[in-house]
């Protein structure tokens, strides 16, 4: 369908793009209203005009050799979290593992496949990854870590944090920026309990280092 579109509306050319999403180029301006309603019957939207959030996952553990977590199952499963359907324009990167094919480190939430320990047990999780501004020259940092069964509940919580202490305007980031990871992950302990830890993963036998802050909240 998409290729025929190409044919009819542009030069015959798609490109994938590096959000998983396809570009048709050299649609003629009076021809997008077409392509919109062709794509809209199909179940699909142009970028942009989407209720659904951006989520970007890599193949994860079902394809790839050196995935860990199933990063296409988790990243479906967010789509539904009531956060991310409040604010479908945050973008969320899901890799199956530490390696960032989907670039986890540069978006608003980032998540990467591994075996976590939280509650005293080791199971597949994600570490999560937040305050990445680009434009900044600014990744994302490690926040913590989750089992793969609670990512949602994690994601839910650091959206409600943010909507709780955004100033009018602010991006997730920027609220990340300003009050710290550390806040972040001060909630989520709060929230979560033993669903969560904090900080990066600690070697055997010794406690969970908390993550850095970068400053202090502000009202």
């Amino acid at each position: 369908m998409i290729a025929d579109l190409a044919d009819r509306h542009g030069d015959g050319h798609v490109v994938v793009g590096r959000d998983q999403d396809l570009l048709m180029r050299n649609v003629p301006i009076d021809e997008v209203a077409d392509v919109r309603a062709a794509v809209v019957a199909r179940g699909l939207a142009l970028k942009g005009e989407s209720a659904d959030a951006a989520v970007r996952a890599c193949t994860g553990s079902s394809v790839c050799a050196l995935g860990i977590s199933p990063a296409p199952e988790a990243g479906r499963t967010l789509l539904t979290t009531p956060g991310l359907r409040r604010n479908p324009s945050l973008r969320v990167h899901v890799s199956g593992c530490p390696n960032s094919c989907a670039q986890h480190q540069m978006a608003d939430i980032g998540l990467a496949g591994t075996k976590v320990r939280t509650g005293g047990a080791t199971r597949l999780g994600f570490h999560l990854y937040l305050g990445a501004d680009l434009a900044a020259g600014r990744v994302g940092e490690l926040v913590g870590r989750m089992a793969i069964d609670d990512t949602p509940s994690v994601i839910d919580a650091v959206i409600g944090t943010w909507e709780a202490t955004r100033h009018p305007g602010e991006g997730l980031s920027a609220t990340v920026e300003r009050i710290g990871v550390g806040s972040f992950a001060a909630t989520l302990e709060a929230v979560l309990a033993d669903r969560w830890a904090s900080g990066p993963e600690p070697p055997e036998g010794t406690a969970a280092v908390p993550p850095p802050e970068r400053r202090s909240a502000v009202a």
